[in-house]
């Protein structure tokens, strides 16, 4: 019996495919072009998006990580939600690095926010700093890159407290217009 390996160059990696089998085996291998080096990662549609609940409530955070660079990167998170002039800040817990990106390709990622005050305008900070490797495995940052988004956020509570008190309001007009006439 006779094995016949076929061997071609995929995205990704070398691979190798036994004719008689079926199995594919995959080596990755990393390729370095010449010509000068632009890694930069971008932010883009920072997306918030609050939990209907009364008081405090739970918000998550969505945005998409675009490498727009020319160089495979990875890259440190940090993302916070603030109602206006930067009140009732709140951050969002460790989150994970996000995995490596070749060149043009993006991500989208969630992030939950626990105990966020519905304040009428909620702004989402995103901050990423990219993480380059080079050839010898050593990381290094680069600078960070920064985005941020809006929404309008109604909290219910306001306009419940509001109803109520109006009601109160015409309910004490109604009663002292009777006791004058009495």
């Amino acid at each position: 019996m006779v094995t016949l390996l076929v061997t071609t160059l995929g995205l990704g990696g070398l691979l190798a495919q036994p004719a008689d089998v079926g199995a594919i085996a995959r080596i990755p291998i990393r390729l370095r072009v010449g010509g000068a080096l632009k890694p930069k990662l971008s932010v883009e549609r920072v997306r918030v998006h609050f939990s209907d609940r009364i008081g405090k409530g739970d918000a998550t955070v969505t945005y998409t990580i675009h490498n727009t660079g020319n160089a495979i990167l990875s890259a440190h998170q940090t993302v916070s939600l603030s109602g206006p002039f930067g009140r009732w800040k709140v951050a969002a817990g460790r989150i994970a690095d996000a995995p490596r990106l070749r060149p043009g390709e993006s991500r989208k990622v969630s992030v939950p926010l626990r105990g966020v005050t519905p304040a009428l305008r909620l702004t989402a900070a995103v901050t990423l700093i990219p993480l380059f490797t080079d050839a010898a495995g050593s990381t290094a940052p680069l600078a960070a890159t920064e985005a941020t988004g809006q929404a309008l956020i109604v909290p219910w509570s306001l306009p419940a407290v509001l109803v109520v008190l109006c009601w109160l309001a015409v309910a004490l007009r109604r009663m002292r217009g009777r006791r004058s006439y009495s």
